[in-house]
Order: C-alpha cells, then structure tokens, then sequence
C-alpha cells in the first residue's frame, strides 16, 4: 500500500513538472508576445513587432538606413496584414492558412527587392537557419 501511494505521488509530481514546463514554453513566444512587470502576458502591436523584425535584420544584415526604414515599412505592413488574417480567421476558416502564407510570402519578396547580393546570401542563410531552429522545437 505504501509502494502505491509512493507511486501516485512520484506520478502526479512528474505529471504537474510536464505540465509546468509546456506552459512555460508557450510564454517564450519570440515577438508575439511580452511580459509586463507584473507578469501578465500582453500581445505585442503591430508596430512593436515590425521594429522587432527590423532591428533583427538590420543587425544581421547591416542594412543601410534607407534600407532600414523601408524593410520597417515592409515589416509594418506585414504584421497589420496578418494581425487582421488572425482577427478574421473564423469567417475565412478555408483560406486562412493560404492567405498567412501569401502574407509572409510577399513580405518575404519585397525584403529581398531591397537586398544587394551580398545581404541577400546571408538572409538566405539566415532564413535557412532560422526554419531549423523552429522546427527543432
């Protein structure tokens, strides 16, 4: 009797630890979302996100201000767009995915309109980097 309740204890404890630790992996969302200081969870604005993305690529890219200040733009426009995909995304449940996609899609075609060939090698390197360190999660 002692070995079964020793059991159920160990059990609900390493159960609470998994339960714990997904939580936690939720909360280390990249930019979507921020911790105030009293540790509630708010979701970024647009704005936010977009100078988030940009000062990533400026540093990684060291990208020019002209360069700079358009890509904001790109970022901007991208992040508004995909914010009302989101919002929207019960009344266009069947197209949804497919219009995320298109959104990122001509984000990611008007970045590399901007990029000379050197910038552009290293996003792609970058680019390619970044997929495996979201899909090893």
């Amino acid at each position: 009797m002692k070995k079964f309740i020793l059991f159920v204890l160990i059990a609900g404890l390493a159960f609470s630890a998994n339960t714990f630790a997904q939580n936690a992996e939720k909360v280390k969302k990249g930019s979507e979302v921020k911790i105030s200081k009293n540790n509630q969870i708010q979701k970024r604005s647009a704005e936010e996100r977009a100078t988030i993305l940009t000062d990533k690529l400026t540093k990684e890219l060291t990208l020019n201000n002209d360069q700079n200040v358009k890509i904001y733009q790109i970022n901007l426009t991208a992040t508004k767009e995909i914010d009302f995909l989101r919002e929207n995304r019960e009344t266009k449940a069947r197209t949804f995915k497919s219009e995320i996609k298109a959104a990122y899609d001509k984000r990611d075609s008007a970045i590399r309109a901007l990029l000379n060939p050197t910038q552009l090698k290293m996003y792609e390197e970058n680019k390619s980097m970044w997929r495996e360190k979201r899909n090893s999660k």
